[in-house]
């Protein structure tokens, strides 16, 4: 099939129809659920790059593998990635394959060691090569980070042999130094299996025959003296094997050399961050009770052997899980340190995971295992797989053991955990002269209301414990907020300044408010030209409903403001969000007081304006660690982040400079109106 039919046939599909299509073409679960999300069609993806999944959002060892199914870079047949050839064909094809492999390593490694490698770990190194290409064609930055450490030894090997060429010394050789010619190198693509299961960007392949072509005629300049003979790493007049030993052709590990990591090298690692916590990682996997799979992957990595990708992860889930579960008292309490801690014993352990020492200081010799800047690597994505399936379990929340009416006295109150301050606090009276020494109270407590977020604490206890939110018209859950974002602007100038902007947005459908107020149609118009909530139960494509009582109640003036929230929390059976009550006097429609009800205790904002009561309400989803309405989740984050530059520590993938794509978008639309 032509190129320019597969691109017609892929640009007429659906998000789910490239979707299926990428998954049937092997590309893994993870990344093709990415696109997904992302909205990526058809059409999208013929024109794809590596500066658009950048701006989306993905990694450099992602996007990588995803332009290798670009239509320009892959085959489109009927014939899968992954498909073997024939029984009859099979034995000549593996042959082609490893002639093609050894073409292209020979620059890298002694004859003897090809001969000790199977085609499985061949094809491996020669897939290493090739995402190094791949990084240097499409302009990666730091493309050196890529490069395999095979040949960074053969790199710097060949630089010592060039400066003692003129010794009569017999050079100790690491890996491969080989006195192949440019002419003898084989072009990849001769490879089929290996081309058809690792690359197909031609480009890539060009660049990576000249760069073995080049590394051949230098490894054969420095070579020339020891001939054909190729001797192994000597210590003491014993010969050490390069590579471990192998199984067959079957073999699926790589030991490095011993060498590598040298004693010294270990004694430096082991006084890097010495406040780190240490865990004894060969006790933990010495354990008799583990699998017998997991067993042996224990007695290769004492060898000082790779493991695969599937054996690796079962150890460090192992590892991981003693971190969750015997170190931290719960999954949520597991620190960056203690991550940070096990991957440094984990590479002293077991010293061929250290990461390559690239000169510039910035990568730690535990950065493969974890990275605590980046929050990646090896415990990392286990560390997320344990806390998602922790957050899914069912968990009843525990009932306090003390009544509100022996809280009071000195002994149920040290029982509590409470200190005499927050007791004190409580017991005060909100009057005018105790105004200052509330606000100087709360200030000085804030360090325990984090701890008492973090833990949980309902809207109803943090009122029990905390009740001076309610007085004072607000004052004291502003200044709250502030504590938390001292980096917040105010949403009520910044919306004002805005409003005639906003109230242009187009409208998808009718606009209706039970209150003349322009706050009421802002929200409404922002809801619209942002994507609506989904479903996380049942079918995620029902849209969810934004329903305005959700956020503001309108009751007229004659009516008991107390009466209404009795009867809207007994309505709810449930624990209630807080949310605005506009009162209005009639026939007018416009409101004339504003509440804000935190659970059954409403409390008269002071302002007199109702973008001033959104933003109150706005504030307390924050200081009582709630979540958004459902329907308004999208809407108020925007509004949070756009006019009140509120950036949630809790999402650290959300940085200052940074907003969705989909705010970014209805920002620019705001804006074009003023021009």
């Amino acid at each position: 099939m032509s190129l320019f039919l597969v691109m017609d046939r892929i640009r007429g599909l659906s998000e789910d129809a490239l979707h299926r299509l990428l998954l049937d073409k092997g590309l893994s679960h993870e990344l093709a659920d990415k696109l997904k999300d992302e909205a990526i069609n058809g059409s999208a993806f013929c024109s794809i790059d590596a500066s658009m999944l950048r701006v989306c959002g993905f990694k450099t060892g992602e996007i990588i593998e995803i332009l290798k199914y670009s239509p320009s870079n892959f085959d489109y047949s009927n014939k899968r990635p992954h498909d073997t050839v024939s029984s009859d064909s099979g034995s000549d094809s593996e042959k082609r394959a490893e002639a093609s492999a050894n073409s292209v390593l020979s620059p890298y490694f002694s004859d003897e060691d090809l001969g000790q490698m199977g085609l499985y770990e061949k094809k491996a190194f020669v897939n290493q090569l090739e995402k190094w290409e791949l990084c240097k064609s499409q302009g990666f930055g730091r493309a050196d980070m890529a490069k395999p450490s095979f040949v960074k030894d053969h790199e710097k090997k060949a630089k010592k042999s060039t400066i003692k060429g003129s010794e009569n010394v017999t050079p100790t050789r690491t890996l491969g130094m080989t006195s192949n010619s440019s002419s003898s190198v084989c072009n990849i693509e001769d490879g089929e299996d290996i081309v058809d299961s690792f690359s197909r960007n031609k480009a890539a392949c060009d660049n990576l025959s000249k760069a073995s072509s080049v590394a051949a005629n230098t490894a054969g300049a420095s070579t020339a003296k020891s001939g054909q003979t190729r001797a192994n790493i000597s210590t003491g007049g014993s010969s050490k094997k390069i590579l471990g030993e192998s199984s067959g052709n079957n073999s699926r590990t790589v030991a490095p050399p011993s060498s590598r990591i040298t004693d010294e090298r270990l004694a430096e690692i082991s006084k890097l961050k010495i406040d780190l916590p240490t865990v004894d990682v060969l006790k933990i996997l010495s354990d008799e009770d583990l699998d017998e799979t997991i067993q042996a992957a224990v007695v290769k990595l004492k060898q000082g052997k790779l493991l695969p990708s599937k054996e690796r992860k079962l150890i460090i889930r192992i590892l991981t899980k003693h971190l969750h579960f015997s170190v931290a008292s719960s999954p949520k309490d597991v620190t960056t340190s203690m991550k940070e801690g096990l991957a440094k014993s984990f590479v002293i352990a077991f010293p061929q995971y250290v990461a390559e020492d690239l000169g510039d200081g910035n990568i730690l010799p535990w950065a493969f295992v974890y990275n605590k800047t980046l929050n990646t690597g090896y415990i990392a994505n286990a560390s997320r797989s344990i806390q998602k399936k922790n957050r899914k379990r069912d968990s009843k929340k525990k009932k306090s053991k003390l009544s509100s009416s022996n809280a009071l006295s000195g002994e149920d109150s040290s029982a509590s955990g409470d200190s005499e301050e927050v007791l004190y606090l409580g017991q005060l009276n909100a009057g005018r002269v105790e105004r200052t020494e509330i606000l100087d109270g709360m200030a000085r407590t804030h360090s325990k209301r984090n701890k008492d977020r973090e833990n949980g604490l309902s809207i109803t206890e943090m009122l029990k414990k905390y009740p001076h939110f309610v007085h004072y018209d607000g004052e004291v859950l502003r200044e709250e907020f502030k504590r938390m974002f001292p980096k917040s602007e105010d949403v009520t100038r910044n919306m004002m300044k805005y409003m005639p902007n906003i109230l242009k947005l187009p409208a998808t459908k009718e606009v209706n408010v039970n209150c003349n107020e322009d706050i009421l149609r802002a929200l409404v118009l922002i809801s619209q030209n942002l994507p609506h909530d989904v479903r996380k139960a049942g079918r995620r494509d029902i849209p969810g409903p934004a329903k305005m009582c959700d956020l503001v109640c309108v009751v007229s003036n004659n009516e008991s403001i107390d009466q209404f929230i009795e009867d809207h929390a007994d309505a709810a059976q449930g624990p209630v969000q807080p949310y605005l009550i506009f009162v209005t006097v009639p026939p007018s429609s416009r409101a004339v007081r504003y509440f804000l009800v935190l659970d059954r205790t409403g409390m008269q904002i002071a302002g007199g304006s109702s973008v001033r009561a959104l933003e109150y309400l706005l504030q307390s989803y924050f200081v009582f660690n709630v979540d958004f309405p459902f329907g308004w989740r999208n809407t108020l984050h925007a509004v949070a982040v756009l006019f009140g530059k509120v950036f949630e520590h809790r999402a650290p993938h959300l940085r200052q400079d940074q907003v969705t794509p989909s705010e970014h978008e209805l920002w620019l639309k705001i804006r074009s109106f003023s021009n």
